[in-house]
């Protein structure tokens, strides 16, 4: 693996959010904040495990700096955010809200083979042929998927959201992909089985064309063909990672933008809340992966004295 690493300074603005959300990731918003290690064991009853309250110990008091917030107007009821909450995520169930956000969504498919994730994109069109919509990355030389991860965050949040409250399997089945497409930001950096860097994180990352069936039966199919070359502009690269331990050939586009460093960072509460509190083992261990994960990220920037750190095709 060549070791040839370039940085992008965090700017002013954007620096102060990273080091205020940099030092809660790495441990100052709670001495007991969960990671993998605190995902609980999947084979211990559900009743076992304690229900959610709020505040979360994980964040109660857990500020590494004072915080004073002078209350406007009578807080809200507890009741009635209980009674609002419900009455929303019945909405979203009834209305197929997150069906609709797991059809949309893609990256890869577990039937595969591979390791499967899912992310919501843009400059992506679905056209339907026969009984395939096929999700196609529009044709531009030099651009594509740059700042997924703003509206990915607020996804995220609002699965994770669905899925505590546990009303809808697609909310609880997007919180658990989702998550996953996170930490695949990451691994899809990595030159190999061995990489120590797999926590740099790209802007995005393309594999290779599938066709599979969704979650509720329909005929689905990712192209990524348009995106299959390399460029250069002045902000980041698009270049071929060659043998991905993970998905084998990885289009690669580096240099992850600070403008969405803040959005990840905003959700990273709800994750741990997922790997501690969901009811599904599969997302308490996809989210307890993508804390840990973005963790060292957290920790790369830090270190790399408020730089973020990104790769080339040179590694």
């Amino acid at each position: 693996m060549k070791g040839a690493v370039r940085k992008r300074f965090v700017s002013s603005g954007s620096r102060l959010g990273c080091v205020v959300v940099a030092a809660c990731l790495l441990g100052a918003c709670g001495t007991s904040a969960p990671g993998v290690a605190d995902v609980p064991d999947p084979d211990v009853p559900r009743d076992a495990v304690e229900p959610l309250a709020w505040p979360p110990p994980e964040l109660a008091g857990g500020l590494p700096f004072p915080l004073q917030r002078p209350d406007e107007g009578p807080p809200v009821p507890p009741a009635e955010v209980t009674e609002l909450s419900s009455r929303l995520g019945t909405f979203l169930r009834d209305v197929g809200y997150f069906d609709y956000v797991l059809r949309a969504t893609h990256g890869v498919d577990a039937s595969t083979g591979m390791r499967g994730y899912a992310l919501w994109w843009s400059e992506v069109d679905p056209v339907r042929q026969g009984d395939v919509v096929y999700y196609r990355h529009r044709p531009l030389d030099e651009h594509g998927g740059h700042n997924i991860l703003v509206p990915n965050a607020g996804l995220l949040g609002a699965a994770i959201a669905g899925d505590l409250l546990g009303q809808d399997p697609a909310a609880t089945l997007l919180a658990g992909r989702l998550c996953d497409g996170i930490t695949a930001l990451m691994l899809g950096m990595a030159f190999d089985a061995d990489d120590p860097l797999d926590h740099l994180m790209a802007r995005n990352i393309v594999t290779f064309n599938h066709e599979y069936v969704t979650h509720d039966g329909r005929r689905k199919a990712v192209d990524y063909t348009p995106w299959h070359h390399p460029y250069d502009r002045w902000n980041c690269s698009r270049f071929l990672v060659p043998d991905n331990p993970h998905w084998g050939p990885v289009w690669v586009t580096n240099v992850r933008s600070k403008d969405d460093v803040g959005h990840l960072f905003r959700v990273v509460p709800w994750i741990r809340f997922a790997a501690r509190w969901s009811r599904d083992d599969t997302v308490r261990q996809a989210c307890g992966q993508t804390d840990a994960y973005l963790t060292r990220f957290a920790r790369d920037i830090v270190d790399s004295g408020y730089f973020i750190r990104t790769r080339d095709a040179e590694g």
